[in-house]
């Protein structure tokens, strides 16, 4: 016994040799988390082939490693595995003498794990093959170009992928199920992909195999924050049975994206998935083809370099990424030109660059007074992105990438906006001291407009410019004394948004809108989108809330904004309609009561203002800006026909030229469209930190803050002379190819 003890203990002194041998010997990469992040050895999917050797951080051991090569819990796994790896054949393993029991299975166990189907939609009968495969199709065909990190060859096969990540597989099937679930086969399909994708995720956020921590896993994660999947049973059993509800605490869930962005993007630090920017730059070549396993990787850091600051630009929280590295391949990637979408991915990755160091700022985040300077700079540094990429851009739509100018310009302006609309934020803050607005601030202010007119101007056919690609604030021309003529609401960027990921559907166009109706509420901006420098200078009253006019270039845009939003809502129950009766709540209590009534108000004997209602009007202490209990009695907008004539907003003179101001209008439109805006909780849109709820009382500003039940909207809306700007869209043409 003495004997074989000590043939043990010389065998585990060099089995200790060994190892510390292998960790002084071992070069360990940089990591360029900015905290100290273990590191995972990078595991390769099947299918890449031995080219993609050059790949980040390749490391045979298989296991997980600190950044210095060793850590506690990674010391004790290389040295239970160098022990098993060491034991000669004939004698009994390591796992025997310490007591491991082997490979036996309880009879519990076996009873309830062998021969039960795997999580698989084709094996458990949700999907057949050939019905995955045309997911697949759509998926590739409308989904992916939104995300830009799939390869189309390496990933577009259904089998393969099945094979090689039964996660990213079934993530892929459930984000396109979701637009498929509107039938009631669609719905359970959607139902059953929800539960495998649940059953599949678990272990691996639990428990994960070294193996199965991988850029696939990354993907799958990357994927479910774009297109979050409805959990209807957890909500079910949760009491949650209201299925906008249920949709709105998926599709706009700000935690849930938090939680998943940030186990995603410490899983890629932890696969040193950063530094496949070094590798890609040292296997450039003009003439030789770079592995694509290194393509598809630097795609997917590229992509998670966006998500990143693109959550610390709408939700505050930190960046994690240094997204200047990434800059360093970005015109080289670029330039090959593998995919349609790579140019755009490219100048996505510069576009969000330029917001970076604004976003970090302590005066972003309201912590001190705003820095013009760095305002400044971040608005040059976005003039010098557009000139750059304009032609490549436009280059990228000709040759197939359709989105690639106007969605980009798209993301441009909601940076400007979002970025320079701090300025109002702290004038709003302190508006009843009446802040000084320096010539620079309204220069900021004057960015924040054009870009939300940009924004949402896109959305209409008037915005084609040199054909479809390429889109410019283009207004028709408007006849004096007479409204603006409607907006046209283009096919082909409806077409193009009906699968857009969960940001564009639920923030980016609704936010844009709704910070145009709240600075033109507070008199800062005209409804022609002008800009009050010279009459703020001069004093002029803004204790009064102001209207909209109706016909001007505000609501016009709020039309167009609605019918857009109801139009891609690819459900009756998505939160963009939702979003939609809201612009149009904005839009009915800011413009109720003007004579002149819309031609397809006209039409319709059921859209004209309503008789008056039992319902109070505003009181004297409402109006002198009092709050409105959160019981108070809901306020009915419609207003009889003796109240019309006190409305003198429409027809507009040529000198207002359809500018709402002082003396347009009385104050009850005005007040209603502050009661309807201080009732838009922030929490709202999800990413950007805007709605949870009903929000009742006064808002932060000072403004009337009426009632506003929010979960019986459509009630309220009843009763006010909303408008269906368009016909909402069958949901089977959805795939209808164009």
């Amino acid at each position: 016994m003495a004997e074989q003890l000590r043939e043990i203990s010389e065998r585990l002194r060099s089995i200790e040799s060994s190892l510390e041998n292998v960790r002084l010997g071992s070069g360990s990469a940089a990591d360029a988390s900015p905290t100290s992040l273990p590191s995972l050895t990078h595991h390769h999917s099947s299918e890449a082939d031995s080219s993609s050797s050059a790949s980040i951080n390749n490391n045979d051991a298989g296991h997980l490693s600190g950044a210095n090569g060793s850590n506690p819990l990674n010391t004790v796994n290389e040295f239970q595995d160098a022990i098993e790896a060491s034991s000669p054949k004939g004698v009994a393993s390591p796992t025997d003498w310490l007591g491991a029991g082997g490979t036996n299975m309880s009879p519990v166990m076996s009873r309830l794990f062998a021969g039960a189907p795997i999580a698989d939609a084709v094996i458990r009968g949700v999907m057949t093959a050939e019905e995955c495969e045309a997911s697949f199709q759509i998926f590739f065909l409308k989904l992916a170009p939104w995300t830009m990190f799939f390869d189309d060859k390496r990933d577009r096969s259904a089998s393969a992928m099945r094979e090689r990540s039964p996660l990213l597989f079934h993530a892929i099937l459930l984000s396109t199920g979701y637009y498929l679930s509107t039938s009631e086969r669609g719905a359970q399909v959607y139902y059953a992909l929800t539960a495998l994708v649940n059953e599949l995720i678990a272990p691996l956020l639990i428990s994960a195999l070294p193996q199965q921590v991988n850029t696939d896993f990354v993907r799958a994660l990357c994927l479910l924050v774009l297109y979050k999947p409805v959990q209807h049973a957890a909500l079910f059993q949760a009491g949650i049975t209201d299925p906008e509800q249920q949709e709105a605490s998926a599709k706009v869930n700000a935690s849930s994206g938090s939680i998943l962005s940030g186990v995603m993007i410490r899983t890629a630090f932890a696969l040193s998935l950063p530094s496949i920017t070094s590798t890609f730059a040292k296997s450039f070549s003009p003439t030789i083809a770079i592995a694509p396993q290194v393509v598809s990787d630097l795609r997917l850091w590229l992509w998670l370099c966006i998500v990143d600051t693109h959550g610390a630009l709408t939700t505050g929280r930190s960046g994690q990424v240094d997204i200047q590295e990434a800059l360093k391949t970005t015109r080289l990637f670029s330039s090959l030109k593998l995919q349609p979408f790579d140019v755009r991915l490219a100048a996505t990755v510069e576009l969000y660059a330029t917001a970076r160091l604004a976003v970090s700022s302590a005066w972003f985040a309201g912590a001190r007074s705003i820095a013009p300077h760095e305002l400044r700079k971040f608005n040059k540094d976005l003039d010098e992105w557009e000139a750059f990429w304009k032609e490549p851009l436009r280059d990228a739509a000709a040759a197939g990438d359709a989105q690639a100018y106007t969605v980009s310009t798209v993301f441009m302006n909601f940076i400007r906006l979002v970025v320079n609309s701090s300025v109002f934020t702290r004038w709003r803050t302190e508006r009843n001291l009446r802040p000084t607005l320096t010539t620079e601030d309204w220069s900021f202010l004057t960015h924040t407009v054009n870009a939300a007119e940009r924004v949402a101007f896109s959305l209409c056919i008037e915005s084609r410019s040199d054909g479809i690609f390429t889109r410019e604030v283009n207004w028709p021309a408007k006849q004096p004394g007479q409204p603006r003529p409607p907006l046209q609401l283009d096919p082909v960027v409806v077409d193009s948004h009906r699968t857009a990921f969960d940001t564009i559907t639920t923030v980016v166009y609704v936010y844009s809108l709704i910070l145009l109706a709240k600075m033109a509420n507070t008199g800062l901006i005209r409804c022609e989108l002008r800009v009050l420098s010279d009459e703020y200078e001069r004093g002029v009253s803004l204790d009064m809330p102001k209207s909209i006019v109706d016909g001007a270039k505000l609501g016009r845009l709020l039309e167009l904004g609605s019918s857009f939003l109801e139009t891609i809502a690819p459900t009756p129950s998505h939160p963009a309609r939702k979003h939609a009766r809201m612009l149009k709540a904005i839009f009915a209590a800011g413009t109720q009561g003007q004579v002149l009534l819309r031609s397809d108000v006209l039409a319709s004997t059921d859209s004209t203002p309503a008789s008056a209602s039992s319902n109070p009007q505003p009181t004297a202490a409402t109006s002198n800006g009092g709050a409105g209990t959160a019981d108070a009695e809901q306020p009915d907008f419609a207003l009889s026909s003796s109240e019309l004539g006190t409305f003198t907003g429409f027809p507009p003179t040529p000198q207002d030229n359809g500018d709402s101001g002082a003396g347009a209008s009385t104050a009850e439109p005005g007040l209603a469209l502050a009661s309807v805006l201080g009732g838009i909780s922030p929490s709202f849109f999800g990413d950007l930190g805007f709605f949870d709820g009903m929000w009742t009382g006064t808002d932060a500003n000072g403004m009337d803050g009426m009632a506003i039940d929010w979960d019986n909207l459509a009630t309220n809306m009843a009763k006010t002379p909303a408008v269906e700007f368009m016909p909402p869209v069958n949901p089977s043409d959805y795939f209808v190819a164009r």
